[in-house]
């Protein structure tokens, strides 16, 4: 599946318009997740940002003196990542992947730059932020 195809299939990605598209299109590489796969560590970050587009991933929560909990799953409706580093939300999470597929990624610098640009894809990425962040918190009060 061409890239364009394969990253448009994400909803964030399939959002932007046609000029950041293909402004990102040329940061973007898709990569393939197998179940169990650790993408995100809020301890030890990679320097990604992942998109996924066929996989589903979970974001998991330490609690003290409980086992690990899934505080939020999503699959090409979202992406990982994007709040460590735009809303600085570091909480002992990680995000493992949960039944494998593709996603695109991007280095989490050339997000940092395309999020900052004058008329870039703000609104959106915040937009999501903010649905994981209630997500995410609503999901540690569950497993609390």
């Amino acid at each position: 599946m061409p890239i364009r195809t394969e990253c448009s299939t994400n909803e964030l990605i399939g959002a932007l318009s046609p000029d950041d598209l293909t402004r990102w299109l040329s940061q973007l590489e898709v990569v393939d997740l197998t179940p169990g796969e650790v993408i995100f560590d809020a301890h030890h970050l990679n320097g990604f940002i992942y998109f996924p587009t066929s996989a589903t991933v979970s974001m998991m929560h330490a609690l003290p003196n409980r086992p690990p909990a899934s505080v939020a799953v999503f699959g090409s409706g979202g992406a990982v990542g994007v709040a460590i580093y735009i809303a600085g939300i570091a909480a002992p999470s990680w995000a493992v992947v949960l039944s494998g597929g593709r996603a695109c990624r991007m280095t989490s610098a050339a997000f940092l730059a395309e999020f900052h640009r004058p008329g870039g894809p703000m609104p959106q990425m915040l937009q999501f932020t903010t649905a994981l962040t209630a997500q995410l918190v609503e999901g540690m009060a569950r497993a609390a």
